[in-house]
């Protein structure tokens, strides 16, 4: 039989999973949108810095558009958005299928004992964590606007899931 505690505790893992999954993926979209902006920026820059050449518009313009192509084609590289998103895409991916386990989990909280559900618990929050960390590593920064969305989406969709009011 699982104590009450357990059962806690594994549920408030899965309500956690759960919005992890929709955070890293609501900031992977975000990433690749800023990825997008700054390429469109980029291409913007060059092609008018290529109609300034050209004689399309006045000199006094090339030099304005050599300065953004510049600046961008840094920023690009400052920034990385493209390896930030793919970073978080396999964040995402990865805390989807640890999902599943934790579902799985919650599903069998009462068809096991209670030490084995707090080695199961324990054994996937390492896990979790191990998954969450790499974020650090590529420089994904916090956003507490996105965190609170998907947090307040979780608890929403996991407690209809499960029937809990």
């Amino acid at each position: 039989m699982v104590s009450d505690q357990t059962r806690n505790e594994i549920w408030q893992e899965l309500l956690d999973s759960d919005r992890l999954v929709r955070y890293y993926t609501a900031v992977a979209n975000y990433y690749r949108r800023m990825h997008a902006l700054t390429l469109l920026l980029l291409a913007s820059g060059a092609v008018s810095s290529f109609a300034a050449v050209v004689d399309l518009l006045p000199s006094s313009f090339q030099l304005i558009a050599s300065a953004l192509v510049s600046l961008v084609a840094v920023w690009v590289f400052v920034a990385d958005y493209a390896k930030k998103a793919a970073v978080a895409h396999m964040i995402s991916f990865q805390c989807g299928r640890l999902d599943i386990k934790w579902r799985n989990l919650w599903a069998d909280v009462e068809h096991v004992e209670d030490g084995a559900a707090r080695e199961r618990l324990f054994a996937l929050a390492n896990e979790m964590n191990e998954v969450t960390s790499r974020s650090g590593d590529a420089g994904l920064v916090d956003n507490r606007r996105l965190n609170e969305k998907s947090e307040t989406d979780a608890f929403k969709t996991v407690s209809e899931r499960y029937a809990i009011q």
